[in-house]
């Protein structure tokens, strides 16, 4: 099976995009949030499987991120 896409789209409080990862490297999002410089904005997540579902989502906190990331990812 292939790795999802996994898009990552850093947004201020006002809505503008202040960065955005996309890559098939779970781990590379997970150094990126470690870095710990994303503590006052919103993330949006975007997750694309192989066969076209997609998961996606608003998060405010980065312990909301973190537990949506391991969930849509969690191999069956």
């Amino acid at each position: 099976m292939n790795k999802p896409l996994v898009s990552l789209k850093v947004v201020n409080k006002n809505g503008e995009k202040v960065q955005t990862l996309v890559t098939r490297k779970i781990k590379r999002i997970y150094s990126f949030l470690k870095a710990g410089k994303n503590r006052d904005y919103m993330f949006r997540l975007s997750i694309k499987y192989g066969n076209g579902f997609k998961n996606e989502g608003d998060y405010e906190n980065m312990q909301d991120l973190i537990w949506a990331l391991r969930a849509f990812t969690e191999s069956d």
